[in-house]
């Protein structure tokens, strides 16, 4: 083969790959430059998506801290509130006040009945009473972040967590039979122990003069049928305003031979002397006087009237559910020989109770077994309800005084208000527990206003709370010689310990409201 030809040939197949070697590079560099404008693009957005975060955390940031200076304030303005709510005379801070001041001040001066009693009649301007009524309740949600809180009958049970605290532990590992020798035993019987001290000292009284109950239902049962079921039959008297579970088994007792009278009370509900003086003189075997009604709050000379049956040998006994943690309770002072108390009625645990019962007093058990409570009272013990009572009685001793103060400072606004309204009130001028009110409006049917009332956010009752379902005017009334016609319009609020003045001021808003609405109702059935 000729050289020549093979250098030309070779030649050329170099310029070709010399060619397509070029066109490579000239597809790589593009390529390359593609890429790297790519990658600068990418970058580029990096460097501002990460500036863009970075803008977007301090945002954040400014916002959290914000909202936590919110959040703080709030918690100080509650903690605030909580603190000024204990102070006596406090009318709920300035933004209740002014929202409700439109309505409260109707009820101030000459002019105030004829106010309530327009309102009452439905005589106001729709559109100021929904401007009053939803003014108030805007301003306490803003004020206070929640509804206006109820008003409570005295039946109702809050828990402080100084009671929860106590009780807690016998919900979870200590569980022990305090009848058992066993550690977990032992330590129940030494918890149980402790707290019939506290209960002791709570109303003056000796720690073996505690019997622990399921509640004051049973104590008033094991006094009054305990005592009967070992005494020859003879009389037994009590108040004509007693609470149904000392006169119902006070009646039980008529069919083995015992009998049963009533002591007279007078139209305020308080005992009547003369009345008193007359039982005394037929000797009974036993009385049963209540230190507070639980329906009108009035407080009976409990002490007096002991001292009396004493002196002709009878057997006192004092209901003192209501009136403990609201006004002093002492038992030696009393000169009681039995005195009924509940736990609940203290913001203490439901059912549980306790009997003070003078160490002289034989009482035969309504429950035997195995023998727990002096022999008086048998069954295993509810030792977390017995630790919660003895907790409440500590925090209502504390707190006693200064909460009446504030309650009945409470009651007289309330009081002011339902006078303006129209209602008559029930024993407003004879000593009562500071935080009832007992009221009727006359031709209004009292269930039927409680129902209202209900609905409105307000829980009241009408007459007796444990007999409600009772469609019977108020026993204490009639007793009292209330016509049954207003007995049956009668309403009962209590003032429970969270109680604050934009409570009064709301009830007295939602009362308003509702006697306008059945008033129109009755108007437009006529």
């Amino acid at each position: 083969m000729d050289p020549e030809v093979t250098l030309q040939n070779i030649a050329a197949e170099s310029a070709k790959t010399n060619a397509v070697m070029v066109e490579l590079l000239t597809k790589q560099n593009e390529q390359v430059a593609k890429h790297g404008a790519t990658s600068e693009a990418l970058a580029a957005q990096i460097k501002q998506v990460g500036e863009d975060l970075v803008g977007l955390k301090a945002e954040q940031a400014a916002t959290l801290a914000k909202l936590e200076d919110r959040v703080r304030e709030a918690q100080e303005k509650a903690d605030r509130v909580a603190i000024a709510s204990q102070r006596p005379g406090w009318d709920g801070g300035e933004p209740v006040k002014s929202a409700g001041a439109a309505f409260i001040e109707q009820f101030k001066g000459d002019d105030g009945r004829r106010f309530g009693e327009s309102l009452s009649k439905g005589n106001v301007r729709n559109s100021q009473r929904s401007e009053v009524k939803g003014g108030f309740r805007d301003a306490v949600a803003r004020a206070f972040g929640r509804k206006s809180s109820q008003l409570l009958t005295d039946a109702a049970t809050r828990f402080t967590p100084v009671m929860r605290e106590a009780m807690l532990p016998w919900l979870g590992d200590r569980f022990g039979n305090a009848s058992s020798r066993h550690e977990y035993g032992r330590a129940a019987r030494k918890a149980i122990d402790e707290a019939r001290s506290r209960v002791a000292a709570a109303v003056n009284a000796h720690p073996t003069e505690v019997i622990f109950t399921s509640g004051g239902s049973e104590a008033n049962n094991l006094f009054i049928k305990g005592v009967a079921a070992l005494m020859k039959p003879g009389l037994v008297a009590l108040s004509a305003i007693e609470h149904p579970c000392v006169r119902e088994p006070a009646r039980q007792l008529i069919r083995s031979g015992w009998r049963c009278e009533e002591i007279a009370v007078d139209t305020a509900g308080r005992i009547d002397l003369q009345a008193f003086d007359r039982v005394l003189a037929d000797r009974p075997r036993m009385v049963s006087v209540m230190l507070a009604n639980n329906e009108t709050g009035v407080i009976q000379d409990v002490a007096t009237l002991a001292a009396a049956t004493r002196k002709c040998g009878g057997w006192m006994h004092c209901d003192a559910v209501q009136a403990l943690g609201k006004i002093p309770v002492d038992f030696r002072a009393l000169g009681v020989h039995g005195m009924s108390l509940s736990a609940h009625k203290i913001q203490g645990p439901l059912g549980v109770g306790a009997l003070i019962v003078d160490k002289r007093v034989e009482l035969a058990p309504l429950v035997a077994g195995g023998g727990q409570e002096r022999n008086l009272r048998s069954g295993t013990e509810n030792v977390m309800a017995i630790v919660g009572f003895a907790a409440a009685c500590d925090v209502v001793l504390a707190e006693r005084d200064q909460r009446s103060a504030r309650l009945a400072a409470l009651r007289e606004v309330l009081e002011q208000g339902l006078v303006a309204m129209g209602a008559q009130l029930f024993s407003a001028d004879a000593p009562r527990l500071p935080n009832t009110s007992f009221f009727a409006i006359p031709g209004v049917d009292g269930e039927t206003l409680v129902g209202r009332l209900d609905r409105a956010g307000f829980a009241v009752a009408s007459g007796s709370a444990c007999s409600s379902a009772d469609p019977a005017p108020s026993h204490t009334l009639l007793s009292m010689g209330v016509d049954p016609d207003l007995a049956r319009a009668a309403v009962r609020v209590s003032l429970g310990a969270g109680s604050v003045r934009q409570d009064v001021d709301g009830f007295l808003v939602a009362l308003g409201e509702s006697l306008a609405s059945l008033r129109t109702m009755t108007a437009m059935a006529v």
